[in-house]
């Protein structure tokens, strides 16, 4: 059974990104106007950053995490931390 974008975030995002945080580096929550001021605005441009991360972000690669997993985990950040 697939995985929401929820559950998915939940399993691989949360415990860096509580609540659209970020626990490695403060000032680069999940939260829209962040998000924004990154030129992070587009499911695709989530995606591209957990396949080739910055330093201190595990790399979610293909195998890890599938394109329909990683959409999904996308599109709900962009939806819930507004």
């Amino acid at each position: 059974m697939a995985k929401t974008g929820e559950e998915l975030f939940k399993q691989m995002c949360a415990a860096c990104h509580l609540d659209g945080g970020n626990t490695v580096n403060p000032k680069k929550t999940l939260h829209g106007k962040t998000l924004v001021t990154n030129n992070i605005t587009k499911p695709e441009d989530i995606v591209k950053i957990m396949r080739n991360p910055g330093t201190g972000m595990n790399k979610f690669d293909e195998a890890t995490l599938p394109e329909k997993d990683a959409m999904a985990i996308a599109e709900y950040v962009l939806n819930t931390f507004k």
